[in-house]
């Protein structure tokens, strides 16, 4: 049997986080973060975003420009 991870989770400041997130060990979120309702946060989130999904990833900055995805759709 194997055995749960033990690593701290790092939530910056000015952050909301959503109803029923789920966060993974070891994840960091950079300050002033919004983090949609259901997400599923596998890695660190970098700060001034708006992220959402599962698995977690940015969708635009807080001032409203759109982040290119790391893995496009084709």
């Amino acid at each position: 049997m194997t055995s749960w991870e033990k690593k701290p989770v790092t939530i910056g400041k000015d952050c909301w986080i959503g109803m029923g997130v789920c966060i993974l060990p070891g994840v960091t979120i950079g300050d002033r973060v919004i983090i949609g309702a259901g997400s599923v946060v596998v890695k660190d989130i970098p700060s001034d975003v708006i992220a959402v999904g599962n698995p977690c990833r940015p969708m635009k900055t807080r001032s409203g420009e759109k982040i290119k995805p790391d893995n496009p759709q084709k």
